[in-house]
């Protein structure tokens, strides 16, 4: 099987932006991060956070019939439903992260890319077990 095979890809694929949706200080943020990935040319991607409305988490409509998202439960009853919107939101990229099998940058909206990051040597010191 193909799919078992771990890449030992150094090469950074892209930049993801967590931005929460229909939120202007976000989005705002968010365009400054992609400003950032554009001028040291590094492909990037805006990724539409989990957001809380009522107090309920509420997923971005192209992860709402994701299974890994069932698969995670809360064991912390003191994490409010923003913090753990804001961990589904890292765990969704972890899971795109995982389905490309290559390296991605993510970042919150504030991030600024301030120098070109393009490979991800932490993946060395696997390649040296072999």
């Amino acid at each position: 099987m193909q799919s078992l095979d771990f890449k030992f890809t150094q090469e950074v694929d892209s930049a993801h932006i967590i931005t929460l949706k229909h939120n202007s200080i976000s989005e705002k943020y968010a365009q400054r991060c992609a400003e950032s990935c554009k001028k040291y040319n590094l492909n990037y991607y805006i990724h539409e956070a989990f957001g809380v409305k009522d107090g309920k988490i509420v997923p971005p409509k192209n992860l709402k019939n994701q299974t890994w998202i069932s698969w995670i439960k809360k064991m912390n009853e003191w994490l409010t439903p923003s913090e753990t919107a804001c961990f589904l939101s890292h765990a969704s990229l972890w899971a795109k992260c995982v389905e490309l099998d290559k390296p991605i940058i993510i970042f919150e909206h504030d991030a600024v890319l301030i120098k070109p990051y393009k490979t991800h040597y932490a993946l060395k010191q696997y390649r040296d077990w072999e």
